[in-house]
């Protein structure tokens, strides 16, 4: 318990010492604090015993685990340090006085109605079911309760590279014009940061999850909270609004999934089970990972597209296969959090884990050398609040569809920052 209360200690000082430094909610801010919660959670979940219910008394936390996530915090949260949301007035305002920009913004918002359309008929279908039966279905047999017709097939298939591209810049865009005095479009922005939030909501009460939808909030919140103090008072209230009324349903959703999931006769309460589920990712690290993984994948479980066709995650048929193959494989289970650290750990060992943490901050650090946020690099920062979001529980952005977005992003960015110069 003390290594988890010094591992929490670690967190504290440094996110203390960067609200000293920058003073305010920063993208750096936000993230640091984040995880502070979460490695005080773990302390919180070990002290309690709500952990000890789901993995047993004996437990073992060496230090030298969480010195070394720590460091690779240190290496993720770095490219964060210089990000400024300061905003260029006459480039805003150049922006939001472009018609040709939003006919092209009001196309995607088009195809994108189309896409939570879909998504609405699927989620009103999957709610008729038992929360259970919907998350066994995708994770056990690899498909959702709602079959799709060939037409909703299609739409899925174009919309969900353009939402993952385009809707970073249409919450930046509604941002500043939210921001612009005398404002005559404030229903339209509204509506646009709504739908945005609809897609994924729907998106995940679909598949019947409850971690998609909160890992989507809290990248929301580090996405919105570094603008707060720039939206006019007014502006601020109804924001405060949408959340609140947001955050009742969220709650609710999970609170009803966690029961259906779980029950309420088991070892764990609902609210036993929603707390261990947020603090057991640093316990783990060092009580079930650490020193005890038999095979190191090297790659071939977060990247199996770089590989040939017989891997094992290529013959799973659905994630629970995919889970099970990598667990007979490693030798520790796959499913559980354990640190964004924790996941490189299990994949390249403990030094290696730390390359491609380095190779991803590198790769934002490149894309925000202005150090400015702009709408040529809002996708790519987006991509790594995402990645920020889940960081303190495991690595999100794997396979070949999160490699192939972030080259679709840098080659929206050349093209967004090639039309932007020739303009000036």
């Amino acid at each position: 318990m003390s290594v988890l209360f010094y591992n929490f200690c670690m967190y504290f000082a440094y996110t203390v010492f960067s609200f000293k430094k920058w003073k305010h909610a920063t993208f750096h801010n936000l993230i640091a604090a984040w995880f502070t919660f979460i490695a005080f959670i773990g302390c919180y979940v070990v002290y309690s015993g709500d952990y000890q219910n789901i993995y047993g008394t004996i437990l073992k936390f060496p230090m030298e685990p969480y010195i070394f996530a720590f460091i690779a915090f240190l290496i993720f949260i770095w490219p964060f340090r210089s990000i400024s949301i300061h905003i260029d007035k006459a480039s805003q305002i150049q922006i939001l006085q472009n018609k040709q920009f939003e006919k092209f913004i009001r196309i995607i918002l088009y195809i994108l109605l189309l896409y939570a359309i879909v998504l609405f008929r699927s989620a009103l279908f999957t709610l008729q079911f038992d929360g259970k039966e919907a998350y066994e279905s995708l994770h056990a047999e690899g498909e959702t309760l709602y079959q799709y017709s060939s037409i909703e097939t299609f739409i899925i298939g174009i919309s969900v590279n353009i939402y993952s591209l385009f809707a970073p810049v249409i919450l930046l865009y509604s941002f500043w014009g939210l921001m612009s005095e005398n404002c005559k479009k404030k229903r339209f922005y509204y509506l646009s940061i709504i739908l945005i939030l609809l897609i994924t909501f729907l998106k995940n009460i679909a598949s019947g999850a409850r971690g998609g939808i909160f890992f989507f909030s809290i990248t929301t919140l580090f996405m919105v909270l570094p603008f707060y103090r720039n939206f006019p008072s007014t502006v601020q209230k109804r924001m405060v609004s949408i959340a609140l009324y947001i955050g009742a349903f969220f709650l609710l959703y999970v609170i009803g999934q966690t029961i259906s999931r779980f029950g309420q006769g088991g070892a764990e309460t609902p609210i036993g089970s929603i707390l261990r589920y947020l603090g057991e990712p640093f316990p783990n690290l060092g009580n079930i990972y650490w020193e005890k993984v038999n095979v190191h994948p090297l790659g071939a479980r977060m990247y199996p597209f770089i590989f040939q066709s017989g891997t094992a995650q290529n013959s799973a048929q659905s994630l629970a296969d995919s889970h099970t193959l990598w667990e007979w494989i490693t030798g520790v289970p796959i499913l559980v959090y354990k640190t964004i650290y924790g996941d490189f750990y299990v994949e390249f060992g403990k030094w290696l884990a730390f390359v491609p943490i380095l190779i991803y901050a590198l790769y934002m650090k490149v894309f925000t050398l202005a150090k400015k946020v702009n709408l040529a690099n809002v996708a790519i920062l987006f991509y790594f609040l995402e990645i920020a979001a889940t960081a303190p529980f495991f690595f999100q952005k794997r396979d070949f569809y999160n490699v192939r977005m972030l080259l679709f992003m840098a080659i929206s960015y050349a093209v967004i920052m090639y039309i932007l110069k020739r303009k000036k």
